[in-house]
């Protein structure tokens, strides 16, 4: 059984990819502060080499190493943390470009928007246009037959 207690503190959970980002970024930040190694990765000149290197080997410890061929060439604590940021409004527009066609005006709205192109923008009009599609799917099937039956129940008042 491995141990998550390294000197009396807690290591974090390794980076796995986008979906717990966040709350790495949030815990090795603090990690980091806690040692006093954060100036190597916002420094772009620390001098203290023991200092970067130790802090470019907590980083890379902490990330799955499914990441680690983003991060293999890094010489830096600064230049691996880098690396493992990837801009929201890159992957938006990644969302965005693999679209079909038919998605076409969501798209064009969404760019002439003038908001920024974020992830959960992208996902969040996705489920919109989808739950639309399908309401109007069923709501005109529902309307034709809702018609039918009020259309049957008059019918059948004005015969009696």
């Amino acid at each position: 059984m491995s141990s998550n207690i390294s000197h009396g503190v807690q290591l974090v959970e390794k980076l796995k990819g986008r979906e717990n980002y966040p709350s790495w970024k949030f815990a090795m930040q603090a990690w980091l502060e806690h040692d006093d190694l954060w100036e190597c990765v916002t420094s772009p000149n620390e001098s203290n080499s023991g200092k970067v290197t130790k802090a470019k080997s907590r980083i890379i410890l902490s990330v799955d190493p499914v990441n680690y061929a983003h991060i293999q060439d890094c010489t830096t604590a600064k230049e691996v943390w880098e690396r493992l940021q990837v801009p929201d409004v890159w992957i938006g527009t990644l969302l965005l470009a693999g679209l079909p066609d038919m998605y076409r005006p969501m798209i064009m709205g969404l760019e002439n928007s003038g908001m920024d192109i974020m992830a959960d923008l992208v996902k969040t009009k996705l489920l919109q246009e989808v739950k639309n599609c399908k309401g109007a799917k069923n709501g005109s099937s529902d309307a034709a037959f809702y018609s039918k039956k009020e259309k049957g129940k008059a019918k059948a008042k004005s015969k009696s």
